[in-house]
């Protein structure tokens, strides 16, 4: 047994024998009759029974390169595991895939994987990810692709470096992976204080991401001409400071096709959507939720119209007075259910 999933794998039997070592080496046999899917119960240091598969790479945007210092340890700990993106949604470059690694995947139909593809230029995504093999490494998910693996994919976007034609380059070479390739989401790079020594990366002005987000709805219309899908779409982070996204992202029809919100990505137009269709008309009183919610003021409030402000403040009375069972998680660039 590799890891837990050999353990599930072989778990899924009505006959079992498991042999128990003791610490004094005496090792005891027990037959185990039990219901085919039951499981024994049995709970592990490690949730995948081995090690974390590290990181290979040294991205120019790694955010973990941006930590601040003195924090807890597992914080600097780059995981690049195909297993931790089937369990928990992480997202692998697959440069430290290895060729067992993409048979056990096909076999035990591990899937979705999330691939942080970055480009499609294999010499680009070599520089990006400092890494002579990451190129290379962009064949295996043409693998995944030919065994049926669904896929969904990122790029994290750098200013100067794989946006403008790059980015339509990729785009285009990506939609060639539908439909196992269900979407592909773009997000900008993320940049703290702490980047002394590292590659020099500015953030994008709002004339730039409205680029990018035009760019992205043109190849939505084409996508969804073609495939029936609009499969790309851009990240909440890139509306901040802009107005027009509340037109272009509360489209309804551009939200049908949101397979892994879970991912964090167009969080924010899911959940409008679902104020207007769980609020209906309930409008209470604004200036008296604006005082009691001051997450309101600031970015927020100002990139809001007032009928989104009220229906807002609304909702959250209601989930507060009405125990409906969700909560909301607030940020500056999105918002997230997270069922109690």
């Amino acid at each position: 047994i590799e890891d837990v999933f050999d353990y599930h794998y072989q778990l899924n039997e009505e006959y079992l024998t498991v042999v128990i070592r003791k610490p004094d080496g005496e090792e005891w046999e027990y037959e185990i009759e039990k219901e085919y899917e039951d499981d024994l119960g049995l709970e592990f240091e490690n949730g995948l029974m081995d090690d974390y598969r590290s990181c290979s790479n040294r991205c120019i945007f790694c955010f973990i390169d941006q930590m601040p210092p003195g924090m807890r340890e597992t914080l600097y700990f780059k995981d690049d595991d195909t297993r931790l993106s089937f369990l928990q949604g992480n997202y692998v470059t697959l440069t430290n895939l290895k060729e067992a690694d993409i048979e056990r995947i096909i076999t035990y139909k591990l899937a979705p994987i999330n691939i942080s593809v970055q480009t499609m230029n294999q010499k680009l995504r070599c520089k990006m990810l400092n890494n002579r093999f990451a190129g290379d490494a962009l064949k295996k998910m043409r693998r995944l692709y030919e065994a049926g693996i669904e896929m969904n994919g990122q790029i994290v976007l750098c200013k100067g470096v794989n946006d403008g034609e790059e980015l339509d380059f990729s785009i285009r070479e990506l939609t060639g992976y539908l439909p196992h390739m269900k979407s592909l989401s773009v997000v900008p790079a993320g940049l703290t204080k702490y980047r002394d020594g590292l590659y020099p990366l500015e953030p994008f002005t709002k004339e730039e991401a409205a680029d990018v987000i035009r760019l992205i709805h043109g190849w939505q219309h084409t996508c969804m001409e073609q495939y029936g899908t609009h499969f790309v779409h851009s990240s909440d982070a890139w509306t901040n400071g802009i107005c027009l996204w509340i037109k272009s992202c509360l489209r309804k029809k551009a939200m049908t096709d949101m397979c892994n919100w879970k991912t964090a990505w167009g969080c924010c137009a899911c959940c409008w959507m679902s104020f207007g269709k769980r609020l209906g008309r309930r409008t209470p009183c604004h200036a008296a939720c604006r005082k009691k919610y001051p997450l309101l003021r600031g970015c927020w409030r100002r990139r809001l119209s007032k009928s989104w402000q009220r229906n807002l403040c609304g909702f959250i009375r209601i989930v507060r007075y009405r125990c409906l069972g969700y909560a909301m998680i607030f940020s500056a660039s999105r918002l997230q259910w997270l069922g109690f």
